[in-house]
């Protein structure tokens, strides 16, 4: 009947209500909704000047790129 109501084949509404619940699904788990408060404030940071990292970031991106590193080398 709701197939008939909208004018489709049960075919097309099938289909386009799969379409449609697939495209809800997606949505709801690859986009990150937030506050505008916290979109505000996620603005300001990405719109600083960048700044030298510190040496503890880059210890960190050394430790971390040496960790990958032997993480792959187990796997050969």
């Amino acid at each position: 009947q709701a197939a008939e109501l909208s004018g489709m084949t049960m075919s097309q509404f099938l289909i386009d209500s799969a379409r449609s619940k697939a495209e809800e699904v997606v949505n709801r788990i690859t986009r990150i909704r937030v506050s505008v408060e916290t979109g505000n404030r996620m603005r300001e940071i990405l719109d600083r000047k960048p700044q030298k990292p510190s040496s503890k970031l880059m210890q960190d991106a050394l430790d971390y790129k040496e960790s990958i590193n032997d993480t792959k080398s187990l796997t050969k």
